[in-house]
């Protein structure tokens, strides 16, 4: 049994109830897309439903960030924060000691980010 977050759409819920007891119906799961933030060993990762691993344990702190069909993950290693997507792919290089979101729109997200004790600005964008 994991003690995990689970997300389903945009609501957010951390428990340690087992799949099988917050879920017994499989069919009322059906064509969701739903992904668990899982804390194994001290480390976060993402799995999917059937336990699957997307994003590998190895980050301290993990927050999750949905915008339309795009999700993003602003993550934390060694004492640095960054950003990566589902597929591990790294938009924001972990290396930064604050992140902060400024400014969402349908296509992208502007960030501020502190490195050193100096802000800069940052945009994520993505084709619609």
């Amino acid at each position: 049994m994991y003690e995990f977050k689970w997300r389903k759409q945009e609501h957010y819920c951390k428990s340690s109830l087992t799949k099988s007891q917050k879920y017994p119906d499989r069919s009322k799961r059906e064509g969701r897309n739903i992904i668990l933030e899982v804390e194994k060993g001290g480390k976060w990762g993402i799995i999917d439903w059937d336990e699957n691993i997307i994003i590998p344990f190895e980050y301290d702190e993990m927050r999750v960030h949905a915008e339309g069909k795009k999700t993003f993950l602003v993550v934390k290693k060694e004492g640095k924060w960054g950003i990566i997507d589902l597929n591990g792919t790294i938009l924001l290089p972990i290396e930064y000691d604050k992140t902060k979101i400024l400014e969402k729109e349908d296509d992208k997200i502007v960030w501020a980010v502190q490195k050193n004790g100096k802000w800069e600005v940052v945009s994520l964008s993505w084709k619609k």
